[in-house]
């Protein structure tokens, strides 16, 4: 799934949660599961009625494209990292490996904890949070021409 360049508008979170899965190869984590605990103590995780979906990032391609290290989804070094990386199953050693992503959906649109260093994650999530007034035109602009330079959109 690719983002569309005239969506700019507020994605819905079933939109969001469907990119999450099929295009960064997130991994969905409940809110309930025991191991989660922990890291939902965090002062920075939002308020559990605006979480709308917990994820971690283990994808060693995705996570070298938002870290900046990979420039793009079509180019040679994202395709040789996804063809080495290995689906894992096993959450423990997911939550070890990977970065932890907690999606809210406050009234000013999507926002997101994010455990480690992913800087192009949060030009996602403003990306799906859309064009959403003239305070947020520069930041939702700026977010647009990083997601398509990393050919995601």
């Amino acid at each position: 799934m690719t983002l569309s360049h005239d969506q700019e508008l507020t994605w819905s979170i079933s939109q969001v949660d469907r990119f999450f899965h099929e295009t960064l190869m997130a991994q969905p984590i409940s809110y309930t599961y025991p191991i989660l605990q922990p890291y939902l103590l965090d002062p920075f995780i939002p308020p559990r009625a605006e979480i709308c979906a917990i994820y971690v990032l283990y994808n060693k391609a995705v996570l070298g494209l938002l870290n900046g290290e990979i420039e793009h989804v079509h180019g040679l070094h994202y395709q040789q990292a996804l063809r080495k990386s290995t689906e894992l199953t096993d959450l423990e050693t997911i939550l070890d490996i990977g970065s932890l992503v907690v999606l809210s959906n406050a009234s000013i649109g999507y926002s997101c904890y994010i455990g480690g260093s992913i800087e192009k994650l949060y030009a996602l999530i403003t990306y799906f949070s859309g064009k959403a007034g003239s305070d947020s035109d520069r930041d939702y602009f700026h977010a647009k021409k990083i997601v398509e330079r990393m050919g995601l959109a």
